[in-house]
């Protein structure tokens, strides 16, 4: 995990700047050729922006915007230069083999785009929720529908859980690329607050903080945690900070109020805020006894998925 997760992140930003310089320095003879790149990048670019593949909140998440401009601009440039005359690559021709590995790539990296777009989409009544943390502007690094926006969708006690971090105004989520240090994680230590009002049916606040990166697969799996019953729903807000928690369970607790800091317990791989929801008043985070399905979440009126941000 340590050397997996930070080279998937390089690889969102290694791949299509490489796929950029191809298209800006290849000598194409003919006009597929020059597209099939194209729609390589631009298929990549859709899965990796808005799929759980996507580590934009690791590296900066202004960077699709910036590829996206210069896709532009390198575009501009070899139209401006002019597009080769045939369309069709020679056959057996070096082009014609590039534009066939360019095409499957393409081609199989657009099968995510389907569920990219039908990422806001649920079944079943949403719950309307207030904003669970406060005191910045937040990002939604996993969240929305279906498993290619949302890592959790798998398992129907969480489909519909999102989790939430924080980006400083260059949009990294931390100084550096996955640090040891859990403070160096800009979340680290946010205000979780009551998202409703509504009854505190369970609580834990003393399991240690993991390491970024070596995550509690154990029965702990939601580490530190507050679950509240309001609404008809049992909504768990889940990995705070050790000692953190601010409420005992059978407190009434209202719009707004604290509940606990962001950490890293549990099953976390960074800090962040955990936030799902089911019907009915179930204590036990992804009880394996009960049968419950999870319920869609709206904050302040929408339905967040992948890439999304809310301040508060």
């Amino acid at each position: 995990m340590r050397v997996l997760i930070p080279t998937v992140a390089l690889l969102n930003l290694l791949i299509p700047i490489a796929l950029l310089w191809w298209l800006l320095t290849t000598t194409a003879r003919s006009r597929v050729y020059f597209i099939s790149i194209v729609l390589l990048f631009v298929a990549f670019m859709a899965a990796a922006t808005w799929s759980t593949f996507g580590f934009w909140h690791a590296i900066g998440t202004f960077w699709p915007t910036l590829l996206a401009v210069a896709l532009a601009a390198i575009l501009f440039v070899r139209l401006k230069r002019g597009l080769p005359t045939a369309w069709l690559p020679k056959r057996w021709s070096k082009e014609f083999f590039l534009t066939g590995v360019a095409t499957l790539f393409a081609a199989y990296w657009a099968t995510a785009i389907p569920s990219v777009l039908r990422g806001r989409a649920y079944s079943g009544e949403a719950l309307a929720l207030s904003a669970p943390l406060r005191g910045g502007t937040f990002y939604v690094r996993s969240g929305g529908g279906n498993f290619i926006v949302n890592q959790h969708a798998t398992d129907p006690a969480v489909a519909y859980a999102m989790d939430i971090t924080r980006t400083n105004a260059f949009g990294f989520s931390a100084s550096g690329l996955y640090p040891d240090e859990i403070d160096a994680y800009f979340v680290f230590g946010a205000e979780i607050v009551a998202p409703c009002a509504g009854e505190v049916i369970s609580v834990s606040s003393d399991i240690p903080n993991r390491v970024p990166l070596d995550p509690d697969s154990t029965d702990q799996q939601g580490g530190n945690h507050v679950t509240l019953f309001c609404q008809g729903h049992s909504v768990h807000l889940a990995h705070m900070d050790t000692g953190s928690v601010a409420v005992s369970i059978g407190d009434q607790a209202v719009l707004g109020q604290l509940l606990g800091r962001v950490g890293n317990s549990g099953n976390s791989m960074e800090p962040h805020l955990h936030i799902s929801a089911v019907a009915g008043r179930h204590p036990r985070f992804r009880d394996p006894s009960d049968a419950v399905a999870s319920t869609p979440i709206l904050i302040d009126g929408r339905f967040l998925m992948i890439g999304d941000s809310f301040t508060n």
